[in-house]
């Protein structure tokens, strides 16, 4: 690991806007993929009345730190949100009167010419949730949107693509409406949440451990899961040629179970690492210490009926 930082100049350069509406500019988001792969950006350049939206893209390096083939493009759209699909293969636009999709490959090729729009009014902004389902807020409307399968949008009828929830957040007057803004939820915290077991266990005694993990498709999310119980010992779960056949089906409840027994004593740390297509997904590790004793029971028996034995 170096201290040295690694800079990455992008294809565009941001500059100041002589936008009437000044908060406008230099508005918009910036999104990386659940497997930390790709970058995509959409920003607000308004000169004065006329819209500049710039859509731009980047791959981004894990080893070296290095962001690199970085492409945009421009489109005569207030820009202003973007958010990848669960497979990185799609990018959802977000914008001051209307939200759509393009591919990511297009945008990556620096064109914006198979943009296709869903919805034509009002303020987007959209993020990606758990589940795999994107959520999309107007700024003062009580409707929610939601995606319930952004990998496969709908590119003949894109308006089919979404679903509308009216009243949603009809809980009071206008003011408690969305406004901009949806939480900032990065993609890859739904993928592995939580690791539990026991935190103390004998030797020769099982003990059961557990881990929240959602499943992913088409390289997005975990596929298997990778169980190092820290004393040599490995298990997989999820769709491995080396998992146990019982633990091969995803669990419907996401909760993936390993059961172990440890020979030895001493402080054990497990470490579970998610696996997709592409590979190990990087800094989605969870661990959990636990102590193992060498538990000695002692049998306490009266001196008399010892002697009785005895003889």
């Amino acid at each position: 690991m170096s201290d040295t930082p690694v800079l990455s100049l992008s294809s565009y350069e941001f500059a100041s806007t002589t936008s009437s509406n000044s908060y406008r500019g230099g508005l918009g988001h910036i999104r990386i993929s659940a497997d930390g792969t790709r970058i995509a950006y959409a920003i607000d350049q308004a000169s004065n009345t006329t819209p500049v939206g710039v859509f731009g893209t980047a791959f981004f390096n894990n080893s070296t730190g290095e962001v690199t083939s970085s492409k945009h493009a421009t489109k005569n759209i207030a820009a202003y949100g973007i958010e990848f699909s669960p497979s990185n293969e799609w990018l959802y636009l977000t914008n001051m009167g209307s939200a759509g999709f393009i591919k990511f490959s297009d945008l990556a090729n620096g064109s914006m010419n198979n943009y296709r729009n869903m919805i034509t009014t009002g303020e987007f902004n959209a993020v990606m949730g758990p589940k795999g389902i994107m959520y999309m807020i107007v700024r003062g409307s009580s409707t929610l949107y939601t995606i319930d399968d952004p990998n496969n949008p709908n590119t003949a009828v894109p308006a089919n693509t979404y679903k509308a929830h009216p009243n949603f957040f009809a809980c009071g007057g206008a003011s408690v409406y969305p406004f901009n803004g949806l939480p900032n939820f990065i993609p890859s915290f739904f993928l592995v949440k939580a690791l539990t077991g026991p935190a103390e266990l004998c030797t020769g005694a099982e003990g059961e451990f557990i881990l929240e993990a959602e499943q992913g498709t088409s390289g997005y999310g975990a596929e298997y899961i990778e169980w190092d119980m820290g004393d040599n010992t490995k298990y997989y779960t999820g769709d491995h040629p080396l998992a146990d056949p019982s633990t091969k089906p995803w669990p419907t409840d996401n909760l993936h179970k390993i059961k172990h027994t440890y020979t030895s004593s001493g402080v054990k740390t497990i470490r579970t690492n998610p696996y997709n297509s592409n590979g190990l997904m990087p800094d989605k590790e969870v661990t959990l210490n636990i102590t193992v004793k060498d538990c000695v029971t002692y049998i306490y028996i009266n001196p008399h009926l010892r002697a009785k034995i005895i003889q």
